[in-house]
């Protein structure tokens, strides 16, 4: 994954202001040149500093105009050079002054991009006004003083365009008002002016030197910090809403296989991809949404103002506009009410997995505010949760093999919740080691008193391991413990890794299955085909058992179907001595080509659907039961909130 660039911004490859496809033969214009017409110089132009979105922004404003409202008000009671000010008319402009600098102050708490183009067109005129009625002289250059905080705040709030372009309208029009006073020369305005324009850039340059500190260099983009503290900012509810009427929504785009993009390109093309993606898309997004770039391939939308079915229309427009061949997994949440910035962000994270976990290219959008580490930590001390098995047939014989445990949540006032609802959360709270050790005693407890088959032989139980749970260095010490407790024979035990969703660089993870190896307790390799798993990784892991994902038993149509991906991976798990379990049997016709080309095994609703009751029937079949597993001990995490 890249996560750097591989050379300087202006190194990129750019053909007619764009970037060149890989391996594109582009032309190379000069240093500058390439600078002025890079789309990404030009969208730093249009898009608002990062140091904008900081909560202090809105104070920043009622400083300035309200500071500046009563100076001048204060100056109106004493003694002034010019006797042709029309005193009461100054005082009311500057009344009013202070009063738009509030009522501005409330309108930016909602990050309304029309209301801080309001603030600057509203001060310029109160200001021109003033200089209008000033009586002329050195009173007219003082109150022509004041447009000063008004070019600072534009280079504070607006894109460095916007900004711009209001130093030239505030100069404008208050150039040729100051000509038409008594006093003022043309070296008094160049002095005037110049200074101005010295302030602009001035706190231009300071602004930019923040947002460096806040600013993706590859793409040019608000880095993590900066979009965090947008997202904090857009969370901010106006003065005077509720929690009902105040939305922002919450992305995460991730590019789908950008490691083999990389490896089929080049080196850097990566880079450009990534680079050329900023580009495209925060020129689609409007104005008040924010686009950044969360980490190495994946990239992140703050939308205030938007539930998240509107965000969820402006991700997929995004999605529309990738290159050819490239493609793009988003998930999406809507900020809940009483919700915490780090709770929504997990929602959002848990939507993308579930994006991944479906397919890929697509968008998941979640249904709203619900668990977090917390509220299952609370559902696992009241014995909310269930554990439902899911039969493993044995396509030779018919026999039931072993059973799949799998999560279920009685909620109290939801129902049966399925997993989809609650594990991406738990996961990312760090509440699945809790979960997971827990559903881990359960299924083991329960499969130490499953009735042999007629066969005589005692069926298996698998449980699955997440991540997380795999890179914790007591997740072996788990199982033993479980298995002891459990009086379950080691070898019963079949623990299932997610393609996707572990790290085999991991050390505790690699030392986890070698002491899982060495106790006897078999490892399967879950939803294989969904992940990123090279033959390499998969010898790597040495696991046991190879489960095809149900996306591709969906290509058996027909006993004479070809469905060659699945015959590859039984070709595959032969050569590596790897038995294999085909997911999602639904048909008969794909039980029997399954078992015709050699796959062991078999589940799917064809078998059976999973059920609180065991596959076999329960008895002591390994002598005295052992105690049922209490709720478990929290262990203090300091990364599980």
């Amino acid at each position: 994954m890249s996560t750097t660039p591989a050379s300087p911004p202006w190194r990129l490859r750019l053909h007619g202001g764009a970037v060149a496809a890989p391996g594109e033969r582009a032309q190379r214009p000069g240093p500058l040149l390439r600078q002025l017409t890079s789309g990404r110089t030009a969208m730093q132009w249009r898009r608002a500093p990062v140091v904008s979105y900081m909560p202090s922004v809105p104070l920043l404003l009622a400083v300035l105009m309200g500071t500046g409202g009563a100076i001048v008000l204060v100056s109106t009671f004493l003694p002034s050079a010019s006797s042709d000010r029309v005193v009461a008319l100054v005082r009311a402009l500057d009344v009013v002054a202070i009063t738009s600098a509030f009522t501005f102050t409330r309108l930016m708490q909602g990050r309304r991009r029309w209301a801080q183009h309001a603030v600057m067109l509203t001060a310029t005129l109160l200001v021109s006004l003033a200089v209008l009625v000033s009586g002329g002289g050195g009173t007219a250059l003082v109150y022509a003083v004041v447009y000063y905080p008004v070019v600072v705040y534009g280079f504070f709030a607006l894109s460095r365009l916007g900004a711009v372009l209001h130093l030239l309208l505030i100069t404008a029009v208050g150039a040729p008002l100051l000509a038409q006073q008594e006093g003022v020369g043309v070296a008094e305005q160049v002095v005037l002016w110049g200074v101005a324009a010295m302030l602009g850039l001035a706190v231009a340059w300071l602004v930019a030197m923040h947002d460096g500190s806040e600013t993706d260099q590859l793409t040019s983009l608000p880095d993590r910090s900066g979009i965090e503290r947008s997202l904090e900012r857009a969370l901010r509810r106006p003065l005077g809403s509720s929690a009902d009427q105040h939305h922002v929504a919450f992305a995460l785009l991730n590019i789908d296989s950008f490691t083999a993009y990389n490896a089929a390109h080049g080196e850097g093309a990566g880079d450009e991809l990534l680079a050329q993606l900023a580009t495209t898309w925060a020129a689609a997004l409007p104005e008040d949404v924010l686009l950044g770039r969360w980490a190495g391939d994946a990239f992140a939308v703050v939308a205030p103002g938007r539930t998240a079915h509107q965000a969820t229309l402006l991700v997929e427009e995004l999605r529309r506009s990738t290159p050819a061949g490239v493609t793009a997994s988003a998930g999406v949440a809507g900020w809940g009410r009483e919700e915490t910035q780090s709770m929504l962000v997990a929602r959002t994270e848990g939507a993308l997995y579930l994006a991944k976990q479906g397919g890929r290219d697509r968008v998941h959008e979640h249904s709203g505010p619900g668990t977090d580490g917390r509220e299952v930590r609370r559902g696992l001390a009241r014995v909310e949760f269930e554990v439902h098995f899911q039969p493993v047939v044995d396509l030779a014989t018919g026999e039931v093999h072993g059973a799949e445990a799998l999560v279920r949540w009685a909620h109290p006032t939801r129902g049966l919740v399925g997993p989809d609802q609650f594990l991406p959360d738990a996961e990312r709270s760090g509440a699945i080691v809790d979960l997971g050790g827990w559903v881990l005693r359960e299924a083991c407890h329960r499969a130490a008193r499953w009735a042999p088959t007629p066969s005589g032989h005692l069926p298996h139980v698998a449980v699955n391991a997440s991540g997380r749970e795999l890179a914790d260095p007591l997740y072996a010490a788990a199982v033993e413990e479980a298995l002891i407790s459990s009086r379950l024979a080691p070898s019963r035990l079949v623990v299932e890794l997610v393609e996707s969703d572990y790290d085999i660089a991991s050390v505790d993870l690699v030392a986890n299955l070698h002491r899982l190896r060495a106790m006897g307790v078999r490892t399967a390799i879950d939803d294989f085909g969904t992940g990123s798993s090279s033959l390499e990784r998969v010898r790597r892991l040495g696991a046991d058992l190879l489960k095809i994902d149900k996306t591709f038993i969906t290509d058996i149509t027909s006993r004479e179907a070809e469905a060659p991906l699945v015959a590859a991976a039984l070709a595959m798990a032969d050569a590596m001595g790897m038995a294999v379990v085909a997911e999602g049997v639904e048909e008969p016709h794909q039980r029997d080509w399954l078992a015709a080309r050699g796959c062991a095994f078999g589940q799917g609703w064809l078998f059976g659907r999973p059920v609180p009751a065991s596959p076999t029937g329960e008895a002591a079949s390994t002598g005295e039961a052992a105690p049922a597993p209490q709720p478990p001990r929290m262990r203090s995490r300091s990364h599980s909130e």
